[in-house]
């Protein structure tokens, strides 16, 4: 999306500083906007710094979704804020444990599309790595209580898993969901 800030860049700054935002095909965190100039240093996630034009950074909504965090999954979605910023921050995202300290390298991997496939996410519950973990960002596998694989559509339980075929079997009132979950199968 292309800003229209025009030559505003002061206005630019307290709407993207501090945010994190799309450049080209990474996700970067805006540091400093230049009054004079709109040149713009922003940091990727292994803290280097570089220099970019304002009008280079993509302000288009960055999807949310489930993250794998150490040995479970949790979905994260925005939260309304008062203070209307652009991209992500800390503060306008939540997730299974409230708000977020800290933008991860596991939240990073989930809004850039980065999941394991289904049959890894079944081998690492098999093999008791982990007790949840999302091959997309809409569907996460888990245990139940009776020890069977579950699917879970935006943190609701929707279907069961034949782990040995490494299939979803949605529930009657799930089966809409189909479609979505064939680009997975």
């Amino acid at each position: 999306m292309t800003l229209s800030y025009g030559e505003d860049y002061e206005y630019a700054g307290t709407r993207l500083v501090d945010s994190w935002v799309r450049y080209k095909d990474d996700l970067v965190r805006v540091r400093h906007i230049r009054n004079d100039s709109g040149e713009c240093t922003v940091q990727d996630f292994l803290g280097r710094d570089f220099l970019v034009n304002l009008e280079e950074l993509d302000i288009t909504p960055i999807p949310l979704g489930y993250i794998n965090y150490k040995s479970i999954s949790s979905y994260i979605a925005r939260m309304p804020t008062r203070h209307y910023r652009q991209g992500i921050r800390p503060q306008n995202i939540k997730g299974g444990q409230g708000v977020l300290a800290e933008i991860t390298k596991e939240i990073v991997q989930t809004m850039l599309g980065i999941f394991p496939s289904i049959d890894q996410c079944i081998e690492s519950i098999v093999n008791e790595e982990s007790k949840s973990k999302a091959f997309c960002r809409q569907f996460s596998l888990c245990l139940d209580e009776k020890e069977k694989i579950v699917a879970h559509y935006k943190d609701r339980e929707v279907g069961i898993v034949d782990y040995k075929k490494a299939l979803i079997n949605l529930k009657p009132d799930f089966l809409y969901l189909s479609d979505v979950l064939g680009d997975y199968q």
